[in-house]
């Protein structure tokens, strides 16, 4: 059977002489200073990239955000093209963090399905979490079909009596209708047990504190978007609610050069679900969080997600810190890892460089991951 080869224009070709040449001149252990990331697309293509970019170099680019982003090379043919059009890649991750923000948005509570009237209404909430008990309130204005009602707790507040009732128009919406106070009793309409066994009604840890399923979360859909600041957000569940990164800034993909984005490939990964660590699912994304088992090697519960990185493997809790832009404060940052049996809690690198836990409504700083190819 014949073999399809593609050969680069003789252009190209030149290209990626004067870039080995160059390479050869600064070592390898530089900071390569190649002006085209086309020209590193294609010596990935052509397979010549773990000679001329081995695990450990580094490379860089501008964000309009962020600035000057170091990235180091951690991986070679890990990441692949899921339409198989190429044979090889290279896996780039942050070599300092990029920014904080929320892995995820607190959830609404209640999801009006065909809208509700003025009046009472109740919700219980499971033994199993705290504050276990029936609540009501009252509303003084109709809620329309597809309004939700949010919970926002007081500063440090645990318990759903220090809690108030926000209601909007729609997940979208940051404008409240009205605010109510919540308090012990069964009086009025009951919405039913917030549990996630209702329609409308949403688990009550998913209304307290967020989800920490990467597939929905607010930080997977900023990475992967292009779009303008106040304009990114698209709810991922009948309960999705927007974190303030993507109410306040454009999506992260809009901060690169052309040159960059078009080098930068989809890839698949697959990640626990974040109640059932027997269950996996697998996202497609230009930009990503590793997972626990990129970074440490280790399993979430027992499951796999993916493999360790190359960058990583047999490296000491040191060298898994990141610093935050100065290249000077270590800092906590996120993986896209739940930890399973919590709606609410991710995996992170903390600031020691070890594995540890993180609730998803907090703010931890970003390292991100992406491929050439």
């Amino acid at each position: 059977m014949a073999q399809t080869i593609n050969i680069p224009r003789e252009s190209t070709m030149q290209e990626i002489a004067k870039a080995l040449n160059l390479i050869a001149v600064s070592q390898a252990s530089a900071s390569q200073e190649i002006t085209s990331w086309a020209v590193i697309q294609q010596i990935v293509k052509q397979g010549m990239g773990q000679a001329v970019f081995p695990v450990g170099t580094q490379l860089k680019c501008s964000h309009s955000d962020y600035g000057e982003i170091v990235w180091d090379v951690a991986a070679h043919d890990y990441d692949k093209d899921p339409k198989g059009r190429n044979s090889h890649s290279m896996t780039l991750y942050t070599h300092n963090t990029i920014g904080s923000t929320q892995f995820d948005a607190a959830e609404a509570l209640y999801c009006c399905d065909e809208g509700l009237s003025a009046g009472t209404y109740n919700f219980t909430i499971p033994e199993s979490y705290e504050g276990a008990g029936t609540y009501q309130f009252t509303l003084a204005n109709d809620l329309p079909e597809g309004g939700v009602i949010c919970l926002t707790w007081s500063s440090g507040g645990a318990l759903i009596t220090t809690a108030s009732v926000q209601t909007y128009t729609s997940l979208k919406d940051t404008e409240k209708i009205e605010e109510a106070n919540v308090s012990a009793g069964s009086d009025g309409i009951s919405l039913g047990m917030a549990d996630g066994s209702e329609t409308c009604l949403n688990d009550i840890q998913r209304a307290h504190y967020s989800c920490s399923n990467w597939k929905e979360s607010n930080i997977r859909q900023y990475l992967n978007s292009r779009g303008e600041a106040g304009n990114i957000f698209t709810p991922q569940n009948k309960f999705d609610r927007p974190s303030n990164t993507l109410l306040t800034k454009a999506g992260f993909m809009s901060g690169f050069s052309e040159d960059f984005i078009n080098a930068v490939g989809e890839c698949e990964h697959t990640t626990v679900n974040n109640l059932n660590s027997k269950e996996t699912y697998k996202t497609a994304d230009r930009f990503y969080l590793p997972s626990v088992t990129e970074i440490f090697g280790a399993n979430e519960a027992g499951t796999a997600e993916g493999s360790q990185f190359g960058y990583y493997v047999n490296s000491t809790d040191t060298e898994k810190i990141k610093y935050d832009g100065s290249g000077i404060s270590p800092s906590g940052i996120w993986l896209r890892t739940p930890y399973t049996g919590s709606a609410a809690s991710a995996r992170i690198i903390d600031a020691k460089g070890t594995m540890a836990v993180y609730g998803t409504r907090f703010t931890a700083r970003l390292a991100v991951a992406c491929v050439i190819y």
